[in-house]
């Protein structure tokens, strides 16, 4: 085993700290921080005393709060408390007031420890400079840490992170990422792709909602597929947070979106990946809300008959409600060495560059999706991110850029999320 370097970027926010208050009981403050990570604006909060969320109501004598400030804009995200008593947050609007609503996020408390993780669009926070601060009362005590200036991001991420070091619009370089691999080949194998709430099933349909929440959410898309369409979903959500877009990833493992009939290890496994086209296309019918589709497979995938007329024949069949459909060309398969190298490279703490790079030529393989242009259908190929005229390098911009030599990295695809949303306009 060994041990990656540490990152030299999002340090850890600056944490502010407050002087002992016995006044303010349990919710006598001492230390407050706020930061962004990727997407997500990171929020802790520490006091000097115990509580419970379903003692605190914004409302009441008892609450704690991180008031934000924009322009002429003030509003409070307040600590409450499910029937369950987990904690949650809610928006309260201070002026203009408003009604309180529930903002989507992952809380935790522990200790006198509360975390909260949240998106600014969720927030109700425009990208940009805003002030923030934290208040805490209790039964009329009351404390409070000063107000600290911050900037709401759609991608917290060092220069030159990932994709963006292979942008032809701005080419860069950043030195501190030569030794670097975020995730680490072990690490990677181990995350999940990006977070996707599960809703009802629907026959063998199983959708999950991603993006914005459903009240600030401007329009719905989807993204469908076998799971190389699942792992855009790191780059789509960069897409949604954008565009105000709730997503909904509906994908089978091994079943590409193709009517030529994909050879799958079973019969059995064939016969329910056709039925599962059948049934994605009468959800997507049933969802006229869904005014655009992203598609994805694995290139390498086995058909009965031709994939490309497949591809084309499925996507033509997608109802007239979906306006637009993006077919995002296959990612490079290696199914090499790479990640033996990679690990190698950072146990010796050797810059990685191209050295466990694969031949393009060989590991590029033919997309037949990306030969249904035309019409409503547009082909989107990142390749140029992810391989140059000759190699597919392992780590770009300090990021692995394949967890198993197939799919993509979470951590990559989120960078190459704001080129999807250059590349759709």
């Amino acid at each position: 085993m060994f041990e990656a370097p540490p990152p030299p970027w999002n340090p850890a926010p600056a944490v502010y700290e407050s002087p002992a208050n016995p006044q303010a009981g349990p919710l006598d403050l001492a230390s407050a921080s706020l930061g962004q990570d990727g997407t997500n604006l990171t929020l802790t909060i520490k006091t000097r005393g115990e509580w419970k969320p379903q003692q605190l109501d914004h409302r009441g004598p008892r609450a704690l709060c991180l008031t934000v400030r924009y322009g002429t804009t003030k509003a409070a995200l307040c600590v409450a408390a499910t029937a369950h008593g987990t904690p949650i947050l809610r928006r309260v609007p201070l002026d203009p007031p408003g009604k309180a609503t529930r903002v989507v996020s992952t809380e935790s408390y522990a200790d006198g420890t509360f975390t909260a993780a949240f998106t600014p669009v969720d927030a109700g926070l425009p990208f940009g400079p805003f002030k923030w601060s934290v208040l805490s009362t209790w039964d009329g005590g009351t404390d409070a840490i000063p107000e600290a200036t911050a900037r709401a991001r759609l991608l917290a991420v060092p220069d030159c992170f990932g994709a963006a070091a292979r942008d032809p619009a701005h080419p860069c370089t950043n030195a501190a990422l030569r030794k670097v691999v975020t995730p680490t080949p072990s690490d990677a194998l181990l995350t999940p792709n990006a977070p996707c709430a599960p809703y009802k099933p629907h026959g063998l349909v199983y959708p999950c909602y991603f993006g914005v929440a459903p009240d600030r959410a401007r329009a719905t898309f989807a993204v469908i597929g076998d799971s190389h369409a699942e792992h855009w979903r790191a780059a789509l959500e960069v897409v949604a947070q954008s565009k105000r877009w709730r997503g909904i990833s509906i994908t089978r493992s091994g079943c590409p979106y193709n009517t030529a009939g994909a050879k799958l290890r079973t019969d059995k496994d064939s016969d329910e990946c056709h039925r599962w086209q059948g049934q994605l296309r009468q959800f997507l019918a049933d969802h006229h809300e869904i005014h655009t589709v992203f598609v994805a497979a694995r290139a390498s995938a086995d058909f009965t008959r031709d994939p490309a007329e497949g591809a084309r024949e499925a996507l033509r069949a997608l109802p007239s409600s979906v306006r637009r459909i993006f077919v995002i060309r296959a990612t490079p398969e290696t199914f090499g060495p790479e990640n033996g190298c990679v690990s190698r490279r950072l146990r010796a703490k050797l810059s990685i560059g191209t050295t466990c790079a694969l031949p393009r030529a060989t590991k590029l393989l033919p997309d037949p999706q990306s030969k249904a242009a035309g019409g409503r259908v547009k082909v989107l190929d990142f390749t140029k991110y992810m391989c140059d005229a000759t190699k597919c390098p392992s780590v770009i911009g300090g990021v692995l850029v394949r967890k198993d030599g197939s799919h993509i990295t979470r951590a990559f695809s989120t960078t190459l999320g704001p080129f999807v949303l250059r590349a759709i306009g």
